[in-house]
């Protein structure tokens, strides 16, 4: 492993991993309260090297800003001012709250972009967990033609007495995807009970307005219940294919031992057949005890790469792995034989949750931050081996860095990445180079 603890260097001598001092100020952005980095999908790969990207503020009970920058790091003047724009409450008739974003679906034909996510609502009664959704210009304003001013609440119905002051966090990748403006869009919400502490899982689709699709659902509010926590399954993760199905990926929750489990519905919400057992797969092979699925990537073609957590009996660490499937279910013998593919990476069970990332050749890059250790970044080749042209065999340690996470790709092969060096200093944004 190399360590990229950061040295005074000529920019001829940077390597992939290394810190690009052209980005930002001195190389880096304010990201004190970042909870999202997302880049702009571009059609043409020679516009890459323009790729904007949008920062997330989020804190507690407070509003919500995005942010738009440029390539190199500077603000875009042509989204609102330059400025970051503050998200007004979403409202629904007395209901009103503050959204918690969680992905960005880009309107290539128009310039909108709806961004999906949760809100806790506060009503009378009490508060309740809801999806919400807003949509911007591509100037930076709200899309006064969609919900009530730019904003919309799908409430479930299902209220709660009481509120907690945790931040539920959002799927494991960010949502970014690409949708024409007059379709439906649909998206998987997470909400919490705050009486039971568990999790349901909604199916939601909404028209090009921003209203509920009142054909779709359970009660025809645009809401379909996929599972609870607490006697279904639990999801982690989730991707959109071309053909608007849904797979989600996470663990079984009922029974023991658990494994993890796919399920892939149709855009009209019901399980489809012709994925696995009944619109469902287990990963029941995964060489270990138990085994989770904290995260999916899926391709065009309908291929989805899993990175794994699989935990084997009496030890107090899990293995992380990769496992690729096809677009029926199937295991995908092109990638490690169809087997599980065991990286040389292990973390304490239920603290610094690996992530992973896919650059534009199609290689993975894997983040790992445990609390009181270094944080590291992994990188394969598309065909699952170590990437012996990133850091020494395929890693590289960051001695200096407390975290490193929120990470993005960025012009095909850098990687955005929010970073914290220590405690007493902010955190910020960095670009690590491909």
């Amino acid at each position: 492993m190399i360590d990229k603890t950061p040295t005074n260097k000529t920019r001829a001598t940077y390597a992939p991993g290394d810190q690009d001092p052209a980005f930002g100020t001195v190389g880096t952005l304010p990201g004190t309260d970042v909870i999202l980095v997302v880049t702009e999908i571009m059609e043409s790969s020679e516009n890459k090297a323009d790729q904007k990207f949008y920062l997330l503020d989020k804190e507690l009970w407070k509003a919500s800003s995005i942010s738009r920058y440029e390539a190199k790091g500077r603000p875009d003047q042509s989204f609102n001012g330059g400025a970051p724009l503050e998200i007004p409450s979403l409202v629904d008739d007395l209901l009103t709250g503050h959204i918690y974003v969680h992905g960005m679906i880009f309107h290539p034909e128009s310039g909108t972009i709806t961004c999906v996510g949760d809100t806790v609502v506060r009503a009378e009664s009490g508060h309740y967990h809801a999806p919400g959704a807003i949509r911007l210009t591509a100037s930076g304003e709200m899309d006064v033609t969609f919900g009530k001013e730019g904003t919309a609440i799908y409430p479930t119905g299902q209220v709660s007495a009481t509120s907690n002051n945790t931040y539920l966090a959002p799927f494991a990748s960010p949502r970014r995807s690409q949708q024409p403006a007059d379709q439906d869009v649909i998206f998987v919400a997470r909400l919490l009970d705050f009486n039971t502490r568990q999790h349901s899982f909604y199916l939601v689709k909404i028209k090009p307005d921003g209203a509920a699709d009142d054909q779709f659902g359970d009660d025809g509010n645009g809401l379909l219940l996929l599972d609870t926590d607490g006697d279904g399954d639990a999801w982690y993760d989730y991707g959109v294919d071309s053909l608007g199905n849904i797979l989600l990926v996470g663990v079984t929750t009922s029974g023991s031992p658990t494994y993890g489990k796919m399920m892939r519905y149709t855009a009209d919400g019901q399980p489809d057949p012709s994925f696995g057992s009944g619109g469902g797969v287990q990963i029941v092979d995964a060489g270990g005890e138990q085994s989770r699925i904290l995260q999916m990537y899926l391709s065009d073609e309908g291929k989805s790469t899993l990175l794994l957590a699989v935990y084997e009996q009496g030890q107090d660490t899990e293995k992380m792995a990769l496992i690729r499937r096809l677009a029926n279910g199937e295991p995908d013998t092109t990638f490690n034989n169809g087997d599980a593919l065991f990286i040389d990476v292990f973390y304490n069970n239920g603290s610094g949750s690996p992530h992973m990332e896919v650059d534009g050749e199609g290689r993975f890059i894997i983040r790992q931050h445990i609390p009181n250790t270094p944080a590291r970044l992994t990188r394969l080749t598309p065909e699952g081996l170590l990437d012996g042209t990133f850091g020494s065999n395929g890693t590289i340690v960051y001695s200096d860095l407390l975290a490193l996470h929120r990470t993005a790709v960025h012009r095909d092969v850098d990687l955005l990445a929010r970073i914290h060096r220590d405690y007493d200093t902010k955190a910020l944004i960095v670009r690590y180079l491909g």
